[in-house]
């Protein structure tokens, strides 16, 4: 049967990964802020902590995994959480369920974040590539023709200077 170290350790790995997506989800925030403000330094440093956190995660999840296995193999080798969840005690498959569903909601609200993100900056990017080919429709040319032959054509280098 399990033993009560395993089962804790489970326990804490899958709070620590909780844990962890919520600080990358609370990052992703203040990314997006970043860069609306432009702040071009802090984002690069923010980028820096989110690799780490995101590396923490990775590590967790890895023994979270491995631990995992080794109780799933204990409790008759299937390894389908729900399966394994239904052949624990009552106590721990409800505070298992509950750690469980904390995580799958920390994964769901840093997806939202990173949609989030990636949304305005692809809003951006087609503003930034509207107003450049109004005022510079010589850098717009699309990079193949109506045959699909590909039309590429270096234009006059072009540096946008936002800083007044």
């Amino acid at each position: 049967m399990i033993t009560n170290t395993r089962m804790e350790t489970f326990l804490v790995l899958l709070k620590q990964q909780t844990e962890l997506i919520e600080i990358l989800a609370q990052q992703e925030t203040e990314l997006q802020q970043r860069v609306a403000d432009r702040d071009w330094e802090s984002v690069e440093t923010l980028v820096g902590e989110m690799t780490s956190v995101s590396e923490a995660i990775s590590r967790v999840e890895e023994d979270r995994n491995a631990l995992f296995l080794e109780i799933a193999c204990e409790l008759g080798g299937e390894t389908d959480f729900a399966v394994v969840l239904s052949r624990m005690p009552m106590e721990i498959r409800t505070l298992l369920s509950q750690r469980y569903r904390e995580l799958k909601i920390a994964v769901l609200r840093l997806q939202s974040r990173t949609a989030n993100m990636d949304a305005y900056l692809r809003s951006s990017l087609a503003t930034n590539r509207s107003v450049l080919r109004e005022l510079f429709p010589e850098h717009a040319t699309p990079g193949y023709s109506s045959d699909g032959q590909g039309r590429l054509q270096a234009g006059t280098a072009l540096m946008v200077n936002s800083h007044h």
